[in-house]
């Protein structure tokens, strides 16, 4: 494989590498963006069909990326949780400080 299709192979390990980065600074923003640009990459990947010669390079490619693909989303899915633990908790916050306040009012 030569080439543009290899640079977009190349590329789209390297976008998920970048977003797997992203993920410890909780950069969501950023992560979205490169998500756009990963789809974008993998359609030209795959816009024309891989020869029997470039197989392997492209396995390779592929489990690591589907690899990292499975931690973004296992962090992701941590991150998540702890958001919504985290808004639970401010809730709860702020229902006791309501009452509090009524029972001061009255």
């Amino acid at each position: 494989m030569e080439g543009p299709q290899r640079e977009a192979f190349n590329f789209l390990l390297k976008i998920s590498l970048d977003m797997q980065a992203l993920v410890s600074k909780g950069d969501w923003e950023q992560i979205t963006l490169l998500e756009k640009q990963r789809q974008e990459t993998m359609e030209k990947c795959f816009s024309t069909p891989i020869a029997e010669t470039d197989q392997f390079f492209v396995t390779q490619i592929i489990e690591r990326t589907l690899d990292i693909n499975q931690q973004l989303a296992a962090m992701s899915d941590s991150a998540r949780q702890l958001l919504a633990a985290s808004i639970s908790q401010k809730n709860k916050n702020k229902f006791a400080c309501e009452a509090y306040s009524e029972t001061l009012s009255r």
